[in-house]
């Protein structure tokens, strides 16, 4: 048994500790304002960029804006995202009753079907904080990392 024990220590020595095609991943340097949903706001801004939603140095001037802020406002990331670089496809609902919804739900969608790019597609969706309603109307892709799985950054 002493001897199997020590090839198989052996064994693994020589397999996985004395490898040398590791690769060794180190943090990223720090930046003086790091936002808990970076990550997403750096996805949308090439999404903006890459679909023609927003010009680049409209996307640059946002996020500056972003960072400099620190999110005071304490917003939800996708509400905060959705107003920062697509304003004309959020819109605070407030208290309505299903017909205004409606019409204000179909202006959104009309908006922001005039948003220039690529996508064709869009989704509607509603966002509740802060004992507010928000309308959304947003491309695909922004939706789907936004607001469909929170978690999407991983799979987009």
């Amino acid at each position: 048994m002493a001897k199997e024990l020590s090839s198989t220590v052996r064994h693994f020595l020589r397999t996985q500790v004395l490898r040398s095609d590791y690769i060794i991943v180190g943090e990223q340097p720090s930046m003086v304002t790091r936002l808990p949903y970076e990550q997403k706001l750096e996805r949308v801004h090439d999404l903006c960029i890459r679909n023609g939603y927003r010009t680049a140095p409209e996307c640059e001037a946002i996020r500056q804006r972003l960072y400099e802020s620190q999110n005071n406002t304490h917003h939800p990331a996708a509400l905060l995202l959705t107003q920062s670089y697509l304003p004309n496809c959020v819109v605070e609902a407030g208290q309505q009753d299903e017909l205004q919804l409606l019409r204000l739900t179909r202006n959104l969608e009309r908006q922001a079907r005039q948003l220039p790019g690529n996508s064709r597609h869009f989704q509607s969706s509603t966002l509740e904080w802060n004992a507010r309603s928000y309308l959304m109307c947003l491309p695909l892709d922004i939706h789907f990392l936004l607001v469909e799985h929170d978690g999407a950054l991983l799979a987009a």
